[in-house]
């Protein structure tokens, strides 16, 4: 069965009609932010490894593919600072 996406949905593979169960949306930060590192590292990894250039275009679709992968980069190093910040599990 399949559910609409919330508002805080920041999933591309949704297209904005079906959650597809990222929990990266989720209340509780201690799921949210490992999930929104996980996405954005397999975004990053889609665009270093992405192959479909359409001829006619090649020269933007790299230009934006450059910028794509700053911003992942930048992303990645974001949550990866906010998932050490959590506390250990046991810990608390």
């Amino acid at each position: 069965m399949s559910r609409g996406i919330s508002k805080k949905c920041v999933n591309g593979e949704s297209y904005g009609e079906i959650c597809v169960g990222c929990l990266c949306c989720s209340d509780d930060k201690n799921i949210r932010w490992p999930a929104r590192l996980a996405l954005n590292e397999r975004e990053l990894e889609r665009q270093i490894h992405f192959d479909n250039w359409i001829p006619g275009s090649i020269r933007l679709k790299r230009r934006n593919r450059k910028s794509n992968i700053t911003y992942y980069k930048r992303r990645i190093a974001i949550y990866k600072r906010l998932v050490k910040s959590l506390p250990a599990e046991g810990k608390e």
